[in-house]
């Protein structure tokens, strides 16, 4: 199994990982996620993120042309 950090090319990645790369809080990836406004695919109680499904989520825009709430897409609320 590839070994997944921050900072390699991994295929797929952990919402912690995918936060990272997207500088969003992780409470956001989850949302989206949870939302299906997110390309990511749910195994038992955790998700995975494939990396080029999010470099294509975000060449089309991300979450900016989706009809979400500021406060459904913010950093948890916070």
């Amino acid at each position: 199994m590839m070994a997944t950090t921050p900072h390699n090319d991994a295929a797929v990645l952990t919402v912690k990982e995918a936060a990272a790369y997207l500088q969003l809080h992780a409470m956001t990836v989850y949302r989206l996620a949870n939302a299906r406004l997110l390309p990511a695919v749910r195994i038992g109680r955790s998700w995975r993120i494939s990396k080029p499904a999010l470099d294509e989520f975000m060449r089309r825009g991300g979450s900016r042309n989706l009809a979400i709430s500021p406060k459904e897409a913010s950093d948890g609320g916070q």
